[in-house]
């Protein structure tokens, strides 16, 4: 469980497997670094700390708003992703600490598929409470006219299917589908009044 974690309240910790946090900044956040989450690795450092601007795009705990997100890695290899739970060295004051160290790797079209899955659900909320120009739909909406095409290590470029214009009832399910789709369930969405 991607979102095991431990509730101090009065004085005691309680363990829990699911967490309130919003869904509209996570949507956002999964959006604008879609392509990033499934395409870009993870950088040789030799030794170095990760890049502020590469962390802010894959490491889930950038995407804030006030939240206490998990901290989840994001990364790609081209043909898998990995979402890499990871602990910090510094003491944690936070109220929630998240317990599980995990890895996930999942094939790519598992990510995507879920992730466009999610973002669709998310659209789909908050056009039925009338709202249809968040930050996040309007992120969303570009993702519908992207030219789908990325470069590669080599130079080449290779056509992506547009999958965000396919019906998600059309898509073949996988059993892989469900450990994504379990974590992202795990997610309880609080509404904003």
């Amino acid at each position: 469980c991607l979102t095991r974690n431990a509730l101090l309240d009065n004085g005691e910790w309680y363990a829990r497997e699911s967490v309130r946090l919003c869904l509209h900044p996570l949507a956002h956040w999964l959006a604008w670094n879609f392509y990033r989450l499934l395409y870009e690795p993870l950088p040789e450092t030799q030794g170095r700390a990760l890049p502020l601007e590469w962390l802010m795009a894959h490491d889930m705990a950038y995407v804030g708003d006030g939240f206490l997100w998990p901290p989840l890695r994001i990364h790609s290899d081209g043909a898998r992703v990995t979402l890499n739970l990871y602990r910090t060295q510094v003491p944690n004051p936070d109220p929630v600490r998240y317990t599980n160290t995990a890895s996930v790797i999942l094939p790519i079209r598992v990510v995507e598929n879920q992730i466009l899955r999610f973002l669709k659900t998310c659209d789909t909320r908050l056009m039925d409470l009338g709202i249809k120009d968040s930050p996040f739909q309007a992120v969303y909406r570009e993702l519908d006219f992207e030219p789908w095409l990325v470069t590669l290590d080599k130079g080449k470029k290779k056509k992506l299917r547009p999958m965000v214009n396919r019906p998600l009832s059309r898509r073949r399910v996988e059993p892989e589908d469900h450990l994504l789709t379990a974590m992202l369930n795990n997610i309880v969405v609080q509404r904003s009044e």
